[in-house]
């Protein structure tokens, strides 16, 4: 029988169906090499990881072996300074008791002594004594340096510090310069650190061991006048006093020091008298005044205005009180009859029956001085603006 043609309806069923089948099958082979890059996308990343990981260990056990070795080396240092003490001290030891049989003196100093008896046998005794000495000396500024390249900052101390006491023995300034560095280097640390407290108590430290030692006085100024100035760039004007008085109070002639304590005042107080705060103004401005009264005079507005504070201040009156007469009492019964004129009798219930009124009406300029005499003889004193 020969083949008959399909229906076309037939055919076209099937071209459709063929059509499916391809159309499925590429999807298939499609998602097929997808999910197989994927795959080899992940093996490939997390080889990668991997690699990365072993990377790391690998780094982080050379750090910790180059710490160890560090660690070992200083360890090595130190142990080798500490039996080079201990060599050095037994040979003074055995030295000093030679010399003592030979009849020279029993404890060698920094400079030779004259023996008890004129033999060659006690000067020679002696001088080796003296050598021993210098030795041993040595050994402990050797120790003490090793300890401070280890960080180990009061180790180092204890072993400096008997080795000051006598200015003429031998490495007297090595060892004095090794006491100030070992307060020099953590002040250091902790100003870059912006640990101010520690970086200024560190830096007066070493300046009291060596008052021109390298730059620690410009950095110890630094300690107090570079917080303060970060502080005014950030308009937190109080905090400055808190940093700069303390340094200005014993440095009056610190100009940078004295304008930055000035600007902290001023400028609040310019901001209060333009949003028309006019006590917090005056105040302000009367702080300025009492610092430096001739701060800004070259600017005419600053100056006029400056001049009408001075006025004010001039009109306003105060009321002094004391609070406190403290442990000085005669002492303040003495300031008080010289303030008011009063007897002794009256200056005394003042000062008895606290708190009692000491001037009334005084001028701005009266009130604090007299409130400075008061408190100098340990007296408690406020001032009270009479409305």
């Amino acid at each position: 029988m020969p083949d008959q043609p399909l229906p076309s309806d037939l055919q076209t069923v099937l071209l459709e169906a063929l059509r499916a089948y391809e159309l499925a099958r590429a999807t298939r082979l499609r998602a097929e090499g997808e999910a197989r890059a994927a795959r080899q996308a992940r093996e490939e990343a997390l080889q990668a990881e991997e690699t990365r990981a072993r990377q790391a260990l690998e780094a982080e056990r050379r750090a910790e072996e180059s710490v160890l070795r560090a660690e070992q080396e200083r360890l090595g240092r130190l142990q080798a300074a500490a039996d080079a003490v201990e060599a050095a001290a037994r040979a003074l030891l055995e030295k000093a008791g030679l010399a003592y049989i030979a009849g020279a003196p029993a404890t060698p100093t920094g400079q030779p002594s004259a023996p008890r008896r004129a033999d060659a046998d006690a000067a020679q005794a002696f001088a080796e004594a003296q050598t021993a000495h210098a030795d041993l000396r040595l050994a402990l500024v050797t120790l003490a340096q090793a300890h401070l390249e280890a960080g180990r900052w009061e180790e180092a101390r204890r072993i400096l510090q008997p080795l000051l006491e006598d200015t003429r023995a031998p490495l007297y300034a090595e060892a004095r310069d090794l006491l100030a560095e070992s307060y020099y280097r953590p002040a250091l640390a902790a100003l870059e650190a912006g640990q101010w407290d520690a970086a200024r108590q560190g830096f007066a430290e070493a300046l009291k061991v060596n008052p021109a030692y390298r730059n620690a006085a410009a950095l110890e100024r630094e300690a107090y006048l570079r917080p303060a100035r970060a502080a005014l760039e950030a308009n937190h004007y109080a905090e400055v006093p808190a940093h700069l008085e303390p340094w200005w109070k014993a440095h009056k002639d610190d100009a940078e020091a004295r304008d930055l304590l000035v600007e902290s005042h001023y400028r609040p107080a310019l901001a209060a008298l333009d949003s028309g705060q006019w006590e917090a103004a005056r105040r302000g401005f009367a702080e300025v005044l009492k610092i430096n009264p001739a701060y800004r005079t070259d600017d005419v507005e600053v100056r006029k205005l400056l001049d009408e504070v001075r006025r004010l201040r001039g009109l306003i009156k105060c009321r002094v009180i004391l609070k406190s007469a403290g442990q000085s009492l005669i002492e303040v019964i003495k300031v008080v009859r010289a303030l008011t004129g009063s007897s002794l009798a009256e200056a005394m219930t003042l000062c008895k029956t606290v708190p009692s009124t000491v001037l009334v009406n005084a001028t701005i300029e009266e009130a604090e001085r007299a409130k400075a005499a008061l408190e100098a003889v340990g007296a408690e004193v406020e001032i009270v603006e009479i409305e």
